[in-house]
C-alpha cells in the first residue's frame, strides 16, 4: 500500500483578521542551502513530523512507499491554530501519520516562500497530500473535524487516488465513493488557476453534487458549487438554486457538513444573488439560513469558532434587508454575548489563537468597538504574537475612523513582529496604510523609512521576493507608484536597486521587475 506525504500551507491576514501558526523547519532554497529542522513552541504533537528536510520527507517517501504529507502555517494565523486544536492536537492524528510522512513547514524558516512557490501554495494554512514524485493528491485548508478528517485519510490511502483522477471521474461519469469524499473536502478556492480554472471547478463541481447520493456529501458540494459561481460573478437558474439551497437544509447532518459555509457567506450570497427582500425565494432562503444557524449554535459537536460564527447570518440578512440602518440592539446584544461567551470558552493557546480575533472583529462589526478593544488589549497582556493583536486593533481604530490611532498601533505592530516572512507582510501593512495619504514631509519622511526597512529585510533574504514576499512586494510597488517621481524615494530605490544582483533565481528576477517598475 502506498503511503501519503502531507503539506500545509501558511494563513493569510484577510478582511476578518484570519491568520496562522508558526512552526518550524528550516529548508534548502532553490540552489541547496542549510536544511535545518527546528520544533518550535506550540508544535501539537511533535513527535509526529518528520525531523528532516522537505527534500529528505520526499527521499523518506520514495524509499518507505508513502505519502507526503505537508502542513504550510504560521504561529499568529487563527485558521492554522483551528487545525492543530482540532485535527493535529488528537490522538487520532498521530495513528493516522503512520501511512504518511508528516512535514511541518513554517512560513518563517529559511526558504520556506520558495517552496511556496513550487508548490503554488499561497495562504496560510495550506495542508497538501502528494505522493514520492510531488504530484499533488489533495489540498485542504479548513479545519474539519477529525473525524471528516479520518474519512477523507482512509480514502486516499485505500484508493493512492489524487484530486486529479477524482475530477476527472466525476467528469466522466465514473466516480466512485471515494472520489467523491476526496473532492468534498478539497478546498476548492486554493486550487492552482492554471489547472483548475474557474470554468472547470465549477462544472466539477456541478457534476458532483448530481452525482453525490449522500446528503452530507452533496450538502457540501451545493455550498462549494454556490460558492465558487458566485465568486465567478456567474449565473445559476432558479432550479439550480432551489436544488442546490434545498440540498444545504436537508436535516441538522447536512447542516452540519455545510457549516462553514452557512456561518460565513450568507452576505457574500445575498450580494451575488440580488434577490428582493420581500420575494418568496428570499423569504424561504431567509428562513432557512436563520433556522440552520440557530441548529449550529446549540449543536454539541461546535467549536468555540462555530457557536461564534453562527450569529453572522442573521447580522447579514439584517445589513441586506436594511442596508442604511443601524443594527437593531437586540441583533448586537446577542454579537456582544456571543463574542464574550467564546472568550469564556477558549481554553487551549491553540482555540485562543484562533478565536480571539475572530469574536472582536464580531464586535467590530456591530459597532461594540470599546469593547472589542478591551478584549484585544486584555490578550495583548498574554499573547506569544502581539504583532496580531496590534494589527487588530490597527484595523478596528480605521473602522472607527481613528485613521492617527489606526496607524499608531500598525507601528507597534511593524516593531514587534517575529518571523522572517511576517516581518515583511507587517512591514507591508504599515507602509500601506502611510502610503494611502502623505500630507506633509514628515509623513513623507516615515513613509520612507517603512520603505527603506522593507528593503532592507526583503533584500536580506533569498526568499524575499519568492511566494508570498513576492505578492507583498507586488503591493508595496503599486503603493509606491505615485511617488516614484519624489526625490527623497527616487534616491531610496537608487539605493536598494543593485542589491537584487545578490539574489537568484526567481527572487532575483522579481527584485528586479520591482524596482524597473519603480523607475
Amino acid at each position: 500500500m502506498k503511503k501519503l506525504v502531507l503539506t500545509s500551507a501558511l494563513c493569510v491576514l484577510s478582511l476578518a483578521q484570519t491568520s496562522c501558526a508558526h512552526m518550524g523547519m528550516f529548508l534548502n532554497d532553490a540552489e541547496g542551502g542549510t536544511d535545518v529542522t527546528t520544533a518550535h513552541v506550540g508544535q501539537p504533537q511533535p513527535q509526529v513530523w518528520f525531523k528532516g528536510s522537505v527534500e529528505e520527507a520526499f527521499k523518506a517517501a520514495a524509499k518507505e512507499k508513502k505519502m507526503v504529507f505537508l502542513y504550510w502555517g504560521a504561529v499568529w494565523c487563527p485558521p492554522c491554530n483551528e487545525l492543530k486544536e482540532q485535527i493535529f492536537s488528537k490522538p487520532r492524528f498521530a495513528e493516522l501519520m503512520a501511512n504518511f510522512i508528516p512535514v511541518y513547514l513554517d512560513g518563517d524558516t529559511e526558504a520556506a516562500q520558495i517552496w511556496g512557490d513550487r508548490f503554488q501554495a499561497s495562504g496560510y494554512p495550506t495542508v497538501m497530500v502528494m505522493d514520492e514524485t510531488k504530484k499533488e493528491l489533495f489540498r485542504m485548508n479548513a479545519a474539519i473535524s477529525i473525524e471528516e478528517f479520518d474519512g477523507v485519510i482512509q480514502s486516499l490511502v485505500a484508493s493512492s487516488g489524487s484530486l486529479e483522477r477524482a475530477g476527472q471521474a466525476v467528469s466522466d461519469n465514473r466516480a466512485k465513493h471515494r472520489d467523491l469524499q476526496l473532492l468534498a473536502y478539497t478546498s476548492w478556492n486554493l486550487l492552482p488557476e492554471d489547472k483548475w480554472p474557474a470554468s472547470r471547478r465549477i462544472n466539477v463541481l456541478e457534476q458532483a453534487f448530481e452525482s453525490s447520493e449522500i446528503s452530507t456529501e452533496k450538502s457540501i458540494f451545493a455550498s462549494t458549487w454556490l460558492s465558487q459561481v458566485a465568486a465567478a460573478k456567474g449565473h445559476l437558474s432558479d432550479k439550480q438554486l432551489e436544488k442546490a439551497f434545498a440540498a444545504l437544509f436537508v436535516d441538522s447532518e447536512s447542516i452540519w457538513a455545510s457549516r462553514e459555509f452557512l456561518k460565513a457567506q450568507a452576505g457574500a450570497t445575498l450580494e451575488w444573488l440580488e434577490w428582493k427582500p420581500k420575494d418568496q425565494k428570499f423569504q424561504y432562503l431567509r428562513s432557512e439560513w436563520l433556522k440552520a444557524a440557530a441548529q449550529l449554535e446549540a449543536n454539541p459537536q461546535s467549536t468555540v469558532l462555530t457557536r461564534l460564527g453562527s450569529v453572522n447570518p442573521e447580522i447579514e440578512f439584517y445589513q441586506y434587508e436594511h442596508p442604511n440602518e443601524k443594527l437593531p440592539q437586540s441583533l448586537v446584544s446577542k454579537a456582544e454575548i456571543a463574542a464574550r461567551h467564546a472568550d469564556e470558552d477558549a481554553k487551549s493557546n491553540f482555540d485562543r489563537h484562533a478565536v480571539i480575533s475572530d469574536a472582536a472583529f464580531l464586535l467590530g462589526q456591530v459597532g461594540s468597538y470599546d469593547r472589542a478593544r478591551l478584549m484585544l488589549e486584555t490578550e495583548l497582556k498574554s499573547t506569544n504574537t502581539p504583532w496580531y493583536y496590534q494589527s487588530s486593533l490597527s484595523a478596528l481604530e480605521a473602522k472607527r475612523g481613528d485613521i492617527e490611532a489606526a496607524k499608531k498601533w500598525s507601528a507597534l505592530a511593524r516593531k514587534s513582529v517575529q518571523g522572517r516572512a511576517s516581518k515583511i507582510q507587517w512591514i507591508t501593512s504599515d507602509l500601506l496604510l502611510n502610503a494611502k495619504e502623505v500630507k506633509d514631509a514628515k509623513a513623507s519622511q516615515y513613509l520612507n523609512e517603512v520603505t527603506r526597512e522593507f528593503y532592507r529585510q526583503a533584500l536580506s533574504l533569498n526568499d524575499g521576493f519568492a511566494g508570498r514576499n513576492w505578492t507583498r512586494a507586488k503591493k508595496v510597488q503599486d503603493a509606491l507608484t505615485p511617488y516614484k517621481a519624489e526625490a527623497l524615494f527616487k534616491k531610496t530605490f537608487a539605493e536598494f536597486a543593485p542589491r537584487c544582483q545578490k539574489l537568484s533565481g526567481e527572487s532575483q528576477k522579481n527584485c528586479e521587475e520591482h524596482f524597473a517598475a519603480l523607475q
